[in-house]
């Protein structure tokens, strides 16, 4: 692969925090049907009072979509914060700007919840609504660069089926936006 790469994806690559991979559709689909598990998951603990654990699920709902976006271009992660990195650097600013910050204070929240048991309800539901916004935006961005994938099944369907047929939430994604123009209240200790 002679293709230039970024210095800052040659120093991940380096650090062995990302490596090129022979990743498949198959791999994309399973990763984006893990994302939408795992916000069902996280909805149901928020609905039942666990704040703590919506947070944690949330979280690998985003990151699980990343990585169907990793897996897209042919890397794999071996850190959280490669997978982050790497994704800023493969993808246009114009793309995933505010995605990768989402991404980043996700991390920052389930960080907090996992190991500081620092957590609250309304940081679980911000946490809730960004995964959702995260996952329809991956669904989106990865609908547009399907062409060059063959197909993969996801239970009984290709990819592209899942991507058309799947829950659509766009009206989601522009009160993200006029959300995050305000100060974000997540780090409310409970």
């Amino acid at each position: 692969m002679g293709e230039t790469v970024s210095p800052v994806l040659r120093k991940l690559l380096e650090e062995r925090r990302i490596l090129r991979s022979r990743t498949s559709s198959r791999m994309v689909a399973k990763e984006l049907k893990g994302s939408e598990l795992d916000l069902a998951t996280a909805k149901a603990s928020y609905e039942a009072g666990d704040h703590k654990w919506a947070t944690v699920q949330a979280y690998y709902s985003i990151f699980h979509a990343a990585r169907a976006l990793l897996y897209n271009k042919g890397f794999r992660e071996r850190s959280h914060r490669g997978l982050l990195k790497a994704l800023a650097e493969l993808y246009s600013r114009n793309t995933l700007s505010d995605m990768l910050v989402v991404f980043e204070e996700s991390m920052s929240l389930r960080e907090d919840a996992d190991y500081e048991l620092v957590h609250s309800e309304q940081g679980a539901g911000e946490a809730l609504e960004d995964a959702e916004i995260f996952f329809e935006r991956s669904k989106m961005i990865l609908r547009d660069s399907i062409d060059g994938h063959r197909r993969a099944r996801v239970q009984g369907e290709d990819l592209l089926s899942y991507l058309e047929k799947s829950k659509d939430s766009r009206g989601a994604i522009s009160k993200r936006t006029r959300k995050h123009q305000a100060p974000r209240g997540r780090r409310q200790k409970p």
